[in-house]
Parts: C-alpha cells; structure tokens; sequence
C-alpha cells in the first residue's frame, strides 16, 4: 500500500513486526540513578522531587518531610464519609440555588439534634409539645 511504496522509495525496507523494539542500551538509565548522587549535584533543583527524596542542609533536620502523606489521628473511615457526603449536600444544593430550584429536603444529620423549621413550626402548632401532654 502507500506506506510500503513510501518506504521503499526512500531506501529503508519495510517495517516488519519485531523491527520496531529497541534493542540494547540503558533503557533510560534506571539502574544508573541514585538519589544520592542528586543530593551532591549542583543542579539538584531541576529534579521533580530534589526536597523531599533528596534533602540537603539544615532545614530538613528533624523534620518529618512525608507530612502531608500520613493520616491524621482524628481521621477515620466513618469521618471521613460522613465528610464527604456533606460536601456532596452543599455542591447539590448550591447547583440547585444556581438553577433556580428549590434545595432538596433532606432529613436531619446524623447526630444533629435540632429541628429543622418545619419540625418546630408543627410542634408549635400542636401546642408545646412537653411529655405527658395527653396526645
């Protein structure tokens, strides 16, 4: 087809199956590179990364570099969904205020034990709603 004749005008044979890996060489050098000789070179600020897997001076001493990697004491799995369903609440009701239409009702929090206004609006109505009112 095209890109055999393309080819064969230019003087290279055509392209087989296995013609197109490489062979040889260092295959990008990953078994030639160290973090610790980044550490020693004077251009150690072109590394993505040259402050954290490579620290030098005194700056780094004593401080834990991998801060922002490990979970908070307070953070548990139950925390953290109950987070993020209430972030999911707030961007559902904001779209809904930019579209015009009524926030979605909703049921109280989990662990919230305040009344929503339609609750208190009908328990005011019922007259107080004390225990032992007789209803």
């Amino acid at each position: 087809a095209f890109y055999t004749s393309l080819s064969l005008r230019r003087g290279s044979p055509p392209m087989g199956k296995g013609d197109s890996q490489r062979t040889g060489g260092s295959r990008g050098g990953r078994d030639q590179f160290d973090w610790d000789q980044v550490r020693e070179d004077k251009h150690r600020e072109n590394y993505i990364g040259h402050a954290v897997l490579a620290p030098k001076g005194r700056w780094q001493n004593g401080k834990d570099l991998s801060w922002y990697a490990r979970a908070r004491k307070d953070e548990s799995l139950a925390n953290l969904r109950e987070e993020r369903a209430r972030a999911r609440e707030m961007e559902d009701d904001m779209m809904r205020a930019r579209l015009g239409m009524a926030p979605a009702k909703r049921g109280p929090a989990v662990g919230s034990s305040e009344l929503q206004p339609h609750e208190r609006a009908k328990l005011l109505a019922r007259g107080g709603g004390g225990e032992g009112d007789g209803e």
